[in-house]
């Protein structure tokens, strides 16, 4: 917000008789008076407050910066979240009058920064430590340019510069921080095409016997000999354009959000297609594992069919021989007593 006054008494800002002003922290104000005398940027009388947290710059052609008026009652504070600059004839300082009344108090908090402009050259201050003065007789203090190191205790100061040279320096120093972040993005924008080129030369490699089932193929699995019993796997394309991928250009701070956003939903595609075909495993395995063991009883069987006990055997031919010799002897026997008989006649 911009006050701009003229007149012989030209005040920016006056609070009067109970009011109370708050300038939010982060809230820009700027304030310029011009006039003969009794030029005040801020100013409050009679048992006001005014609490100032934001960015204020007040210019003046006469007089006073911020006054603490001479009538009672008054207090005004200085937050630690305020950046107040001071230029022109501005003096900020405290002025206090009780005329029997309340006092008036005034407080700078830590944290807080002051400016001066000065001979067209300008001086930031860090309050150091918080300041507080009530006045309770009819002095006025002021806080000038030329008393503030001594008054407040303060932080390093910088150089003198003009309003100019330090809009330069900030937007010097806020092209060279773009340029370092828009260096660094180049950066991981070319690791992150490499990945992404790298994921797809991956997708292209899984395949098998002329198969891929991540570039979409789909797959017969037969499950008995007659081919009767099967399973038709299908396949999912997880090539990084089929997943939302594209490839960065992070020319802008943004463009880093959109990648972000198109991983996170690949993420989502890849669960996906990972839940898919791990249903499909888990179909094969099953079978596979009832197949190994119907295997196992088949051969079980055919060799008990198939082989023999070389023990057994031998005693059963050995048997058979021993029964072939006797029935020899036999007939042999039988063979020798009919010719005895024979030669008996």
């Amino acid at each position: 917000m911009q006050i701009a006054t003229t007149g012989r008494s030209a005040i920016g800002i006056s609070a009067y008789h109970n009011s109370n002003v708050d300038i939010a922290s982060g809230s820009d104000l700027f304030i310029k008076t011009s006039g003969e005398s009794g030029s005040y940027g801020f100013s409050i009388f009679i048992n006001s407050t005014a609490n100032l947290a934001g960015n204020i710059k007040i210019d003046t052609e006469k007089d006073h910066g911020i006054l603490l008026s001479d009538s009672s009652g008054n207090k005004m504070t200085v937050t630690s979240s305020a950046q107040i600059y001071l230029s022109g004839q501005a003096d900020f300082y405290i002025g206090a009058n009780t005329g029997g009344y309340a006092p008036n108090l005034f407080t700078i908090e830590q944290g807080s920064k002051i400016a001066y402009e000065k001979d067209g050259a300008t001086k930031w201050y860090e309050i150091q430590a918080d300041y507080e003065e009530e006045n309770a007789t009819q002095s006025i203090h002021y806080i000038t340019a030329d008393n503030v190191e001594n008054t407040l205790n303060v932080g390093q100061t910088s150089s003198w510069q003009t309003p100019s040279e330090i809009v330069d320096e900030e937007k010097a120093e806020q092209e060279a921080k773009e340029a370092e972040e828009q260096a660094n993005r180049e950066v991981y924008q070319k690791q992150f095409n490499n990945a992404l080129s790298q994921y797809d030369s991956l997708i292209k490699d899984s395949s098998y016997k002329g198969i891929n089932l991540l570039q979409a193929d789909d797959l017969k699995v037969i499950f008995n000999e007659n081919r009767s019993s099967t399973l038709e796997v299908s396949g999912v394309d997880l090539s990084s354009d089929k997943i939302g991928m594209m490839t960065a250009d992070w020319s802008k701070a943004k463009d880093v959000q959109t990648s972000l956003d198109q991983i996170i939903n690949a993420k989502n595609t890849l669960r996906s297609a990972s839940t898919k075909l791990g249903n499909y495993y888990s179909i094969i395995t099953e079978r596979e594992t009832f197949t190994d063991n119907l295997i196992n009883v088949l051969e079980e069987g055919a060799d008990k069919l198939t082989l023999a006990d070389m023990n057994e055997e031998s005693a059963n031919m050995l048997s058979l021989q021993t029964q072939q010799q006797l029935a020899i002897n036999s007939l042999s026997l039988a063979s020798q007593a009919s010719q005895a008989v024979l030669r008996l006649f």
